[in-house]
């Protein structure tokens, strides 16, 4: 029976490209027995001055609290309906009584025994004349006194409100000014944390890219391959001399190479793994 003739193919990949595969293969056996490992950053703990400045601020929470206890009691004082009447609010009433005290001392040193003597000369006193006059200065004397005490009232309210007023508007700054130490404080700490941080990141971007890094030059060398002359496809009948098994994985492996580039370097790297894997098959 005679002998049907075999053939055989294989890739036969330039000099420039078994160079290339050389030089890769070291990284990609290196990154691929390796263990990888988490490298992130992490979180920086609070700087000892972010810690002090936190502190302060609880700190200061007494002093706004009784700043503010201390606005709401000067609007309930000032509110309430006892705090103008002279009875209770005895600075109210002393005040009162300074400003009617010159119409009384009047009606009573000066108004009053002119009139008296005026009735005596004339010899009606305690006439009907007498008493009419009288009455009519008692009756002025009480409407200067009333008139004088609700002004005098009205201005000690509206003194007492544009003043009450300022103090409410100036508590908030005076709140602000407590926490400013302590802000200041905390924006160094802030800082300093911040800078923590970026160092621990820069620490962790490093560990990675020691990791990553074999296997990045290797791909980086696969992907040079696209710019390098080709072997040639070689092709016998009846298999004479045919290329050792590691030359075919070479050859297919240079092939997928090839044919995987188009889709990036990831893709050089998965077609000539493939490639070569087949090429062993055969």
């Amino acid at each position: 029976m005679a002998t049907q003739p075999t053939q055989a193919s294989w890739y036969q990949p330039s000099k420039y490209e078994t160079d290339l595969i050389d030089l890769a293969m070291p990284g990609i056996k290196s990154f691929a027995g390796q263990k990888l490992n988490y490298t992130g950053p992490g979180v920086a703990d609070f700087d000892p001055t972010q810690l002090s400045a936190q502190q302060r601020l609880l700190g200061s929470i007494g002093a706004q609290e009784k700043l503010a206890k201390g606005g709401a009691d000067a609007v309930n004082y000032w509110t309430q309906g006892d705090i103008w009447n002279p009875g209770v609010n005895q600075m109210l009433g002393k005040a009162q009584e300074a400003a009617v005290r010159p119409i009384t001392e009047n009606f009573l040193q000066q108004v009053m025994p002119t009139l008296r003597t005026g009735d005596i000369a004339g010899g009606g006193y305690g006439g009907s004349r007498g008493r009419s006059q009288a009455a009519q200065a008692t009756e002025q004397t009480a409407r200067a006194v009333g008139d004088t005490s609700s002004k005098l009232v009205n201005e000690l309210y509206r003194t007492n409100v544009e003043a009450q007023q300022r103090a409410m508007g100036m508590i908030p700054q005076m709140q602000q000014a407590q926490l400013a130490g302590g802000m200041t404080e905390g924006a160094v700490g802030d800082a300093r944390q911040a800078m923590a941080q970026a160092k621990l990141k820069a620490g962790s971007d490093r560990a990675t890219f020691e990791q990553w890094a074999p296997f990045l030059q290797s791909q980086e060398l696969m992907a040079l391959m696209n710019a390098m002359p080709k072997g040639t496809n070689v092709s016998t009948a009846n298999n004479p001399d045919q290329p050792s098994a590691w030359m075919k994985a070479l050859g297919g492996g240079l092939a997928g190479g090839a044919a995987g580039a188009s889709f990036g370097p990831w893709g050089a790297l998965l077609g000539g793994l493939g490639g070569a894997g087949l090429s062993f098959m055969r």
